[in-house]
């Protein structure tokens, strides 16, 4: 009986590999069957699950399993038992290390028949439910582990009939399916985001926006608005070195010849009202020049400060087979010249790396796959001498097409690798 069980879940592996997007499970367990004393996992079980992803959150789930029965005199002959079921099946993707793992919970109704079973022991319909972890090794191959408790449909209430049993399972887990049929063609979306950039031009740790003395010395004490904090001797010095005796040191003071008339009042730059300076000549007259010292000749907005754009994306030219995370071997001479490139990057560099599909399949899928394309090719690079904090891994899914997927050549397009280079 164990050697026909096997061979049909070798078959249901084989056949639903050509079939529709899903996964197919074997496992091996033990199962506690004599439940009133507490749980004796002892009797060996053999088990397949097959389960199809129609693009619902929920998935259509088939069970197999054939349990032997370590003491058949206890159970009046008893020699085994086949259990077939129907459940649904709700999962959670989530990320660890360099591939996607599933955490996942099902329940369904079945039905269990008792080889050589007698009047206590019968064969009867059962309810099933379970928690099981599938952890990423590949692309192609997941391990796992599940808990499974099976509830019987008995009305006999027979002191000697075992209502409930518990299995606990490890065992290898097949995804299958392809990136068949193009999906209705998706609207193209922006790509560039611009980014907040906060700057502390004077380099005394308080943020520009927030600076209200942008051109405090360096090494100079400051309070929460990034103004000198002035000690009794440095009261002293001011009176020594205030030339024009405005109040602002010589050091900072830009008009050092100012003739003080009485009540006069000058600006923090050592200026009359009434002058105004644009000092990093950007346009910006530093009255409201919030970074005064941007490079000559950058482009700034109405605060002075240079406009950074967003780093534009690079495709790498690395494709990927339909479903398939596995990096060609033609690939592979891009990856170690990009990895080259990075290893020389000045210190802080950070390459991020987005993996994509073309639009074919289910949405979720198509993420859980793009993330491990990415992750692939990180992997790669660490392997080629890359620090693993250098490189990091998105997956991106369908969006962002660069090619049409109603066309063949365009998909294969769109199963991509870019990066983004940030300093």
């Amino acid at each position: 009986m164990i050697k026909k069980l096997s061979l049909f879940l070798v078959s249901l592996l084989v056949a639903s590999s050509g079939q529709a997007q899903g996964d197919v499970s074997l496992k091996y367990g033990l199962t506690s069957l004599d439940n009133d004393d507490g749980m004796e996992f002892k009797n060996h079980t053999l088990a397949g699950d097959l389960s199809f992803d129609l693009g619902y959150a929920l998935k259509p789930r088939i069970d197999l399993a054939y349990v032997n029965i370590d003491n058949s005199d206890k159970w009046g002959g008893v020699s085994g038992l086949i259990q077939g079921a129907v459940s649904a099946q709700y999962g959670k993707t989530f990320e660890m290390i360099d591939f996607p793992h599933e955490f996942y919970l099902f329940g369904g109704l079945g039905y269990e028949y008792v080889i050589d079973g007698h009047d206590t022991f019968d064969s009867l319909p059962f309810f099933q439910g379970g928690v099981g972890v599938k952890y990423g090794v590949s692309d192609s191959l997941n391990l796992m582990t599940e808990f499974k408790a099976l509830q019987v449909f008995d009305s006999n209430n027979a002191s000697d009939d075992e209502d409930n049993e518990f299995t606990i399972f490890v065992g290898l887990n097949f995804p299958f399916g392809a990136e068949s049929a193009p999906a209705p063609k998706i609207r193209k979306q922006e790509k560039a985001v611009e980014e907040a950039v906060l700057l502390d031009s004077d380099h005394d740790g308080v943020l520009d926006n927030l600076d209200k003395c942008a051109n405090t010395p360096k090494g100079a004490r400051v309070d929460a608005k990034g103004c000198s904090i002035v000690s009794l001797l440095d009261e002293k010095i001011v009176k020594i070195a205030d030339s024009d005796h405005d109040g602002v040191i010589d050091s900072k003071d830009q008009c050092p010849d100012t003739k003080m008339s009485e009540g006069m009042q000058v600006q923090e730059n050592g200026c009359p009202p009434n002058i105004v300076f644009d000092t990093d000549n950007d346009g910006i007259t530093d009255d409201v020049d919030q970074c005064v010292n941007s490079a000559y000749g950058a482009k700034v907005d109405a605060n002075g400060c240079e406009i950074v754009a967003a780093p534009e994306p690079v495709n790498l030219d690395i494709n990927f087979e339909s479903n398939s995370a596995t990096i060609k071997k033609e690939s592979l001479a891009k990856i170690k010249k990009f990895a080259t490139s990075l290893k020389n990057a000045p210190k802080g560099t950070i390459a991020t790396i987005y993996g994509y599909t073309d639009s074919s399949g289910n949405a979720e899928k198509n993420k859980a796959l793009s993330s491990k394309r990415a992750f692939a090719v990180r992997k790669a690079l660490i392997k080629e001498g890359v620090p693993k904090a250098m490189v990091r891994a998105y997956g991106k899914g369908s969006i962002n097409p660069i090619a049409s997927n109603e066309t063949k050549e365009g998909r294969a397009q769109n199963r991509r690798i870019e990066a983004v280079i940030t300093h």
